[in-house]
């Protein structure tokens, strides 16, 4: 549903947020999730095969700051 998205993940330098584009290859969502409550929020998987994201999309621009 949303054009960009905010990942956590483990980078060599600690853990990084990072901006990851819908149309990234390789990023793909999954099926949303049937929740019981806060049905305002989509909640689904987000599957990331191969993605690269290039070094301006680090937020902050220091890995390890999360």
């Amino acid at each position: 549903m949303a054009a960009v998205y905010t990942v956590l993940a483990n980078a060599p330098g600690g853990p990084s947020w990072f901006i990851v584009e819908r149309d990234t290859p390789g990023f793909a969502p999954g099926k949303p999730e049937d929740k019981h409550g806060i049905r305002a929020s989509n909640t689904t998987m987000l599957f990331l095969d191969g993605v690269v994201v290039p070094a301006d999309h680090l937020v902050g621009g220091v890995e390890g700051q999360a």
